[in-house]
């Protein structure tokens, strides 16, 4: 690691506001540390307790990476199922009817006038928010995007 990442394991505030000596802050006295800087912006005590912290930050990542794949992998054929069905609703709710474009100049048939106009329905249009949400979640989720 390099110095100002392990600095900033233990160090509180901006770096511009970082005094001169060891920037390590203490708790208990409530201040910076002070003490000469033997290594980048830390002294010899606080370069081995942010080690530390990064060496635990990263078992507590890393763990929580194969958690995230265990998860995944255990939901991603039902998440792909439930996308088919979304997108298998999608397509209902919003697709056209028949592509002859009589049908859409004013000489169709009502069956098909009625199912433009349902398509524009306020709870249709509601439903068809809801699916493209639900498909976008789904799709990340497959993706590996989304915590688990």
């Amino acid at each position: 690691m390099d110095d100002l990442s392990l600095a900033l394991q233990v160090a509180l505030g901006n770096q511009k506001n970082w005094k001169d000596g060891c920037v390590a802050w203490v708790e208990s006295r409530d201040s910076q540390c002070g003490k000469k800087r033997s290594e980048g912006f830390l002294c010899s005590r606080h370069i081995s307790v942010a080690k530390r912290r990064a060496e635990a930050r990263a078992a507590k990542l890393e763990a929580y990476q194969a958690r995230k794949k265990i998860f995944h992998d255990k939901h991603i054929s039902e998440w792909r199922e439930r996308l088919d069905g979304v997108e298998a609703e999608l397509e209902r709710r919003t697709g056209v009817l028949t592509t002859d474009r009589a049908a859409y100049g004013g000489v169709g048939t009502p069956a098909i006038a009625r199912h433009n106009q349902r398509q524009f329905s306020d709870s249709n249009v509601e439903r068809v928010g809801e699916l493209i949400r639900e498909k976008e979640s789904l799709e990340s989720k497959i993706a590996g995007v989304h915590g688990a």
